[in-house]
């Protein structure tokens, strides 16, 4: 973790940063609307998988589809899981 927040660091990218299956409005099988923008912001650019990773009560079969349609970030989520450890939801 400390030679990763060393950086040096890629600048932040605009996300959504609640994606879970209840902001995503599908139709027909399609995504047709993504909901419930109020934490969209400029975080680092793993922060909407980690944050995925988290979201919502329907965590495990989430998880297991994430990889699916958002780049996966494994040492970036490990680093993550060690925060919540300590931290929890700062």
């Amino acid at each position: 973790m400390a030679s990763k927040q060393d950086g040096p660091w890629p600048p932040p990218v605009f996300t959504h940063g609640d994606l879970n299956p209840f902001n995503i409005v599908v139709r027909d099988g399609r995504v047709v609307a993504i909901i419930d923008w109020e934490f969209a912001g400029w975080y680092p650019y793993y922060w909407e998988y980690t944050a995925a990773w988290y979201g919502n009560e329907t965590r495990k079969s989430w998880q297991g589809v994430l990889a699916r349609f958002l780049d996966p970030y494994p040492e970036e989520l490990e680093m993550d899981k060690t925060r919540q450890r300590y931290w929890g939801d700062l």
